[in-house]
């Protein structure tokens, strides 16, 4: 059985990464309050970032994906300053990103 070679999918991740928190940009910046799609898309590049390896980027989205899952939890809306802490960790991802 051939090994798993990462590098081989990194071109797909980045891509599916940065259309994931270009969404998440979007959807932040319009104030949406879909926490289901926002804690979704998290999740999503937290899975996919650290089965790449990419730890700082998955931790982040951790951050972001449990923002947004205490809200769900307690069915409450997003805070100002929560907005703000989740576009400042989808700018630091695609930064992160940026140096892949």
């Amino acid at each position: 059985m051939d090994s798993f070679d990462p590098g081989s999918y990194k071109s797909l991740f980045i891509k599916n990464a940065v259309s994931y928190l270009d969404r998440l940009e979007t959807l932040l910046k319009a104030g949406e309050k879909d926490l289901i799609e926002i804690r979704r898309l998290f999740h999503n590049v937290k899975g996919q970032s650290l089965f790449m390896g990419y730890q700082s980027i998955g931790d982040l989205c951790l951050k972001g994906e449990k923002i947004a899952a205490d809200r769900l939890k307690n069915n409450s809306l997003l805070q100002v300053n929560e907005n703000t802490e989740l576009l400042k960790i989808v700018e630091l991802a695609l930064s992160e990103l940026k140096k892949i």
